[in-house]
C-alpha cells in the first residue's frame, strides 16, 4: 500500500496559505480587535484541520505497517514451503528459456522448474553483441548471408530458435558470439511455454523494442509466455504487458518462483506480479 505523503504536505501548505490570505484580508478590513478575533478563529480552525490530517496520516501509516507485516509473513511461509507448494505442478510441461541478461544466474529458476516436474527443452542466452552494428560483414561471411541491417540478423536468430532441431544455425550463431546455447533438445515445436529473462537494469527498457519484442513476435506464436526478472532489475518489464505477456519482478525470491510455477500451471493468467509498485499483485490467482 502506498501512502500519498505528497497530498499530506500539499494540504498543510494550502492551510497555511489560507491563513496568510485570511490575515491579509483581515488586516485591510477591520479594527485591531476584530483582526485579533479573526486571526484567533483562523488559527483555531487550522489547528483543528492539522490534527485531523495528522490522525489520518497516523492511521494510514499503521495500516501500511500492518499490511507489510502480513506480506512478510506470507513470504516467509512460502520460502519455508517452496518445494511443497510447487511439487509436480508442472508435470509434463516442456519449457524454453530465452535470456536477454548476460549476467543473470538462471540456475535457481531452472531448479525450481525441474523440481516442479517440468523439462527444459531449450535454454538460450541472447548476447548484447547482437545489437552491434559493426559486425555485419563478419556475420554474413560466417552464415553465407547478405544482411544489410541488424533487424535481419535478429530475425535469423528467431528463426534458428524456432527450428532448433537444425543445430547448425545455432552453432554458427554461438561461434559468432551472438548467443550461448545452454541446452537444446531440438524439440521447440513441442514446447508448451516460453520464459523470457529480462535485460539488466541499464538495458532492459532499450532492449525491449529493438531486440526482445522482435524475437518474441516471431517465436511466441500461441505459446504461453512469462517474462521474469530479479528484484531491482525490472526496468522495462512492464513493457511485456503490451504484447500480452505476464511478468514477475522477484524471481530471485521463493515467492517469485512459486508465482512463476502457478502461472505456467494455469497458462491463462495475464498480469504483472511481484514486489514493485508496477506489480498488480504479489501472487497470481488462478481462474
Amino acid at each position: 500500500m502506498h501512502i500519498n505523503f505528497k497530498y499530506f504536505i500539499v494540504s498543510i501548505g494550502a492551510i497555511f496559505l489560507a491563513l496568510g490570505v485570511g490575515i491579509l484580508i483581515g488586516t485591510s478590513m477591520g479594527s485591531s480587535v476584530d483582526i485579533q478575533e479573526q486571526n484567533a478563529a483562523i488559527v483555531t480552525d487550522i489547528d483543528k484541520q492539522f490534527k485531523q490530517l495528522k490522525e489520518k496520516d497516523d492511521k494510514l501509516t499503521e495500516t501500511n505497517k500492518n499490511l507489510l507485516a502480513k506480506i512478510d509473513n506470507i513470504k516467509d511461509f512460502i520460502a519455508e514451503n517452496e518445494s511443497l507448494l510447487s511439487d509436480q505442478k508442472l508435470s509434463g510441461k516442456k519449457l524454453a528459456l530465452i535470456s536477454f541478461n548476460e549476467k543473470a544466474n538462471v540456475d535457481s529458476v531452472k531448479n525450481a522448474l525441474t523440481n516442479a516436474g517440468a523439462s527444459i527443452e531449450l535454454d538460450i542466452q541472447i548476447k548484447d553483441e547482437v545489437l552491434n552494428t559493426t559486425n555485419l560483414e563478419k556475420i554474413n561471411t560466417k552464415l553465407s548471408q547478405k544482411f544489410t541491417k541488424k533487424e535481419e540478423v535478429i530475425s535469423y536468430i528467431a528463426n534458428a530458435i524456432k527450428n532448433s532441431s537444425d543445430t547448425s544455425s545455432l552453432a554458427s550463431l554461438e561461434e559468432l558470439g551472438l548467443i550461448k546455447v545452454r541446452a537444446n533438445n531440438g524439440t521447440y515445436d513441442t514446447v508448451n511455454a516460453i520464459l523470457v529473462f529480462n535485460g539488466s537494469t541499464s538495458s532492459g527498457k532499450t532492449k525491449f523494442p529493438s531486440l526482445m519484442k522482435p524475437i518474441l513476435d516471431q517465436i511466441k506464436e500461441d505459446k504461453y509466455t512469462v517474462a521474469i526478472a530479479t528484484s531491482g532489475e525490472n526496468v522495462g518489464l512492464k513493457e511485456f504487458s503490451k504484447i500480452k505477456v505476464s511478468s514477475i519482478d522477484n524471481i530471485d525470491e521463493a515467492v517469485g518462483r512459486v508465482s512463476l510455477i502457478d502461472l505456467l500451471a494455469s497458462s491463462n493468467i495475464i498480469g504483472s506480479f511481484g514486489n514493485s509498485l508496477e506489480g498488480d499483485k504479489l501472487l497470481p490467482v488462478g481462474k
